[in-house]
């Protein structure tokens, strides 16, 4: 897919000193932040720093095609663009990045996780993940236990949504592409990815190792562990016969859709910084 030229001059001029950020995207205690030195952005959701990978929490950027053995998924629009953001934004900033931790400091491939900031020029601090998803250029994610800056991250992609801005522009421009939101009735066995998909809420269900619901093509299940620790029976119950957008990874499974949330943040009547039309 070759974007308009227009698309692609509005995301390099975003500005990256964007004013100063709510409470909640600054890190509690920025005397701790540890700073090194960028030596590769590998994509819009990972860097290189010391020899090792470091992703960005709290987001989830265009991803990058990956071949596998039943197909060749292709990159997501404006992957490329992603990466270029976070290697411009580090450019113009002495390639220097200030990581906070949250609880859980690797993934289960033992990458650093980390909320990343930067100074201006004056010295201030402004968060990486607020200005990626600012500029439209990432979806926001909650990945528990880490839950700091989520307000901040949900309404930073809120406004990039508002102002249908980078992948938002995509979502309205060009809807074949089904990124970043998938209609339920629309989602197929091949559609891979971080996405929101939005669908009407079925039925609720409860079933070994999970609570959840079904959309009208795709279960949605809560692992028990988290669902005892973040969520209720309420939650679930006042979704039945609503239309929402949850946001994860759907997979194919058994002749069925499926996607594993965690936190109630994934769906949209659930998140206190959207409603029921995905904008407040």
């Amino acid at each position: 897919m070759k974007l308009r030229r227009p698309i692609l001059a509005a995301l390099m001029l975003w500005p990256l000193l964007a004013a100063a950020a709510d409470d909640d995207c600054l890190p509690a205690q920025p005397d701790k932040l540890v700073w090194k030195k960028v030596q590769y952005v590998s994509s819009g959701n990972k860097l290189v720093v010391d020899n090792h990978y470091v992703m960005l929490e709290g987001v989830v950027a265009p991803e990058r095609g990956r071949p596998n053995k039943w197909n060749h998924r292709s990159d997501d629009p404006l992957a490329k663009q992603a990466k270029l953001f976070l290697l411009r934004l580090f450019a113009n900033h002495d390639m220097q990045v200030g990581i906070e931790h949250d609880q859980k400091r690797y993934d289960r491939f033992l990458r650093e996780l980390g909320h990343l900031y930067y100074r201006d020029a004056q010295g201030r601090l402004h968060s990486v993940q607020r200005a990626l998803l600012r500029a439209g250029l990432a979806l926001a994610a909650t990945n528990p236990p880490n839950l700091k800056h989520q307000n901040c991250y949900y309404r930073a992609e809120k406004t990039a949504r508002k102002a249908v801005r980078g992948i938002w522009r995509i979502a309205k421009q060009y809807p074949d592409l089904k990124y970043p939101i998938i209609p339920s009735n629309k989602i197929a066995g091949d559609d891979e990815g971080y996405r929101i998909v939005r669908g009407p809420v079925r039925r609720i269900v409860s079933v070994r190792g999970f609570e959840g619901f079904n959309l009208d093509t795709t279960g949605i299940r809560i692992p028990e562990e988290d669902f005892r620790r973040y969520w209720n029976k309420g939650m679930l119950r006042q979704l039945r016969g609503k239309t929402i957008e949850v946001r994860g990874r759907p997979y194919f499974a058994l002749g069925h859709m499926y996607m594993v949330v965690r936190h109630p943040n994934a769906i949209n009547l659930l998140n206190p910084v959207y409603d029921a039309d995905g904008i407040k």
